[in-house]
């Protein structure tokens, strides 16, 4: 949320009816993608994201940036409904692998609905916050069981499939490196951006396959 009110600080403009859209579709999925997590087995899901953060790897490698940068982003009725379809896919990712929905929204936003790439990380961050509060509030009532660790604070602070000191701690750290990103993001070049992401989700699904199959 602060990543995106850092973004609206630089001057970039919001559709406030595409977001809403979105943030429907993101929502929608999360709820799909969070129930289905608390049927499958943790491996499943673990080789799950494995192959799929390397296909969105190997997709966004090759993927063509699109070079219009201009501020203004169509919103008729056909990029409505692929909005909405496509962030439905988002949430349903996200929900399951709890990685924001974003590995699959920017490929998404620059592919289907043709967004302008200096418009992409607002709206998925937009997105990417409503999914993962959708998907919190799921977890929380989806029962673990406890002890999940050898630490009684951790087991202490589980509350359903969520862990409140972990998440305060994530917190912390996304709240403190979050402005660095979106100044780092806008001087950074696009070709370089999107390599950085897909070697850091190739790294991503080796590791994950590691830890499933060594």
């Amino acid at each position: 949320m602060r990543n995106t009110f850092a973004l609206k600080k630089i001057g970039k403009s919001i559709n406030k009816n595409l977001c809403i859209i979105l943030i429907l579709g993101i929502s929608t999925g999360a709820i799909i993608g969070t129930q289905v997590t608390s049927i499958l087995p943790a491996k499943t899901i673990k080789i799950i994201f494995g192959v799929f953060a390397l296909i969105v790897a190997i997709k966004t490698a090759l993927l063509k940036i699109p070079t219009q940068q201009d501020k203004k982003l169509k919103s008729n009725n056909k990029i409505m409904i692929y909005a909405f379809f496509s962030n439905i896919t988002a949430g349903i990712v996200s929900g399951l692998t709890g990685s924001g929905g974003g590995a699959v929204m920017i490929p998404l936003f620059l592919t289907v609905l043709k967004m302008p790439l200096n418009l992409v990380s607002t709206y998925s961050n937009i997105c990417m916050t409503a999914g993962a509060m959708i998907g919190t509030i799921r977890f929380l009532f989806i029962p673990a069981q406890l002890p999940l660790f050898n630490n009684k604070l951790l087991d202490f602070g589980q509350v359903g499939m969520i862990n409140i000191p972990i998440v305060l701690l994530i917190l912390t750290g996304a709240f403190t490196s979050t402005r660095i990103g979106v100044k780092l993001g806008e001087s950074v070049k696009p070709a370089l951006s999107k390599l950085l992401f897909s070697i850091l989700l190739t790294i991503i699904s080796i590791k994950i396959f590691f830890s499933v199959f060594a």
